[in-house]
């Protein structure tokens, strides 16, 4: 009767094979460091707008009646995302059409 190789290596020390893999970030820390601004600069630069828009806008345009709009609008979209996804994903029968 043929034995079949254990799927574990036990002659290699647990962090050898982790020692092998090359790093996710070709480059080194330099290039990783760049990478963590960009992604720093991606989240806090909208958001630092958005705190800025709201009180500049308040009193040149933003009524009471955009605001309610804007959470309708919102609240739609907001359904037809989740209906298109149920129909799509639990009955399978949304199907799109080429134009």
């Amino acid at each position: 009767m043929a034995s079949t190789p254990p799927a574990i290596d036990e002659t290699e020390p647990p962090g050898a094979a982790a020692a092998q893999l090359p790093s996710a970030t070709l480059g080194g820390d330099s290039k990783r460091s760049i990478e963590q601004f960009a992604l720093l600069a991606f989240i806090v630069v909208p958001f630092v707008a958005l705190v800025a828009a709201v009180p500049l806008a308040w009193g040149w345009g933003v009524s009471w009646l955009d605001i309610g709009l804007l959470v309708a609008m919102y609240f739609i979209g907001c359904h037809g995302i989740t209906i298109g996804f149920h129909r799509y994903f639990t009955h399978g029968s949304f199907k799109a059409k080429r134009p």
